[in-house]
């Protein structure tokens, strides 16, 4: 699974279908290959509701918003961000943890002094298999 956070759909839109971006030769042989016995049966775009940010609206607790971002954005991002410490420091586990931890903490920093709702969307599809002709 791959988790991808846009902050407008029309970003992701440009993203996924201009041919100049790497995802582009996989993405076209990945869908000659792997979706010619499949339909898009349905296919949605959603909002997903900012709760964080609806306490916020009641609360107008900056500290406790920005903690709330901070570990959401960790736990979607780090992961893949920290693939990019050089090797050496990648296979350190602990490394990664020191990584993970500093993006929090400064994340947790910059959302504490401009905090702003977060624009999330969910796409959902419906695949089935083709019937045999």
């Amino acid at each position: 699974m791959t988790v991808q956070y846009w902050r407008f759909f029309e970003h992701l839109e440009a993203y996924a279908r201009s041919q100049n971006n790497l995802h582009w030769p996989n993405w076209v042989v990945f869908n000659k290959l792997e979706f010619q016995q499949w339909i898009v049966e349905d296919s949605k775009m959603s909002e997903v509701s900012d709760t964080a940010w609806e306490q916020f609206e009641l609360d107008r607790d900056t500290r406790a918003l920005a903690i709330r971002r901070a570990l959401f954005l960790r736990s979607v991002f780090a992961p893949s961000l920290a693939c990019a410490l050089s090797p050496a420091r990648s296979a350190n586990g602990s490394a990664a943890v020191a990584f993970a931890d500093e993006l929090e903490q400064r994340l947790q920093q910059r959302l504490m002094d401009q905090p702003e709702e977060m624009r999330s969307l969910a796409h959902t599809l419906v695949l089935a298999k083709k019937k045999p002709s």
